[in-house]
């Protein structure tokens, strides 16, 4: 247990020496902040470690992490530390650490649906596409039954990426295992109705003001022609 979170910490060296470096945390801090990790990874190093140890871990990361940004942003920028506000190890470490962190806790929690939605939305908050890219496939292919993964890569894909196509597939592949899930029908809609809509301004930005009886028109008629899509892919 010892080799092994002493072999953890020695990983994190560069990362304290290059926040000593920057001047964000003075030698006392770093030491405060070396001792509370190695206090946590003693807890998750037990043959039986608890959930509530690795979420307190990642709450005092996530806490550091604040900490950093906002020292930094009041540090004087002075010309001598131009090159020491430059992007290093520690603009990003601590949030690697949290990332690690969560898999830490999702390989001995596998099955822990509500730790899976916290990871994801902290994922989501960080604007990470690369790592939700692989999270969600992960996530669906261990929880095919739970609708809430469904619903938020579906989501994700159509608001953030700007992808409908993915996100209604993403719908149409739920709902073929989840035929009775109202939240993913509900989810379905509300993404097609908002499609529609993007159709609606896009077609103002490019050609102006149509008639309005003209525009009621063609809009009940994409409308309806993808009420029926919704039903049409699942009972053909």
């Amino acid at each position: 247990m010892a080799d092994i979170v002493q072999m953890r910490l020695e990983q994190m060296l560069p990362e304290i020496e290059d926040l000593e470096k920057k001047k964000i945390f003075n030698k006392a801090e770093l030491t405060s902040i070396i001792n509370k990790r190695k206090r946590f990874e003693y807890f998750l190093a037990r043959r039986i470690p608890k959930k509530i140890d690795f979420l307190r871990y990642i709450e005092f990361e996530l806490n550091l992490d604040a900490l950093r940004k906002k020292r930094k942003d009041h540090i004087e920028k002075s010309e001598y530390l131009v090159n020491l506000m430059r992007v290093t190890l520690s603009d990003y470490s601590i949030l690697r650490h949290v990332h690690n962190l969560y898999n830490r806790a999702l390989r001995r929690f596998p099955g822990d649906v509500e730790l899976w939605v916290q990871y994801l939305e902290w994922a989501q908050k960080s604007s990470n596409s690369k790592l939700l890219g692989k999270v969600f496939p992960r996530v669906i292919s261990l929880h095919p039954t739970k609708d809430i993964f469904w619903v938020m890569a579906a989501s994700w894909e159509f608001e953030k990426n700007g992808n409908a196509l993915s996100g209604r597939t993403l719908l149409q592949r739920g709902l073929r295992i989840n035929g009775e899930s109202k939240k993913l029908w509900l989810e379905y809609f509300r993404l097609e109705l908002l499609y529609l809509e993007k159709l609606r301004e896009r077609r103002k930005i490019l050609f102006g003001k149509v008639n309005e009886n003209n525009e009621e028109s063609e809009t009940k008629e994409k409308s309806d022609s993808k009420v029926y899509s919704f039903y049409s892919f699942y009972y053909y």
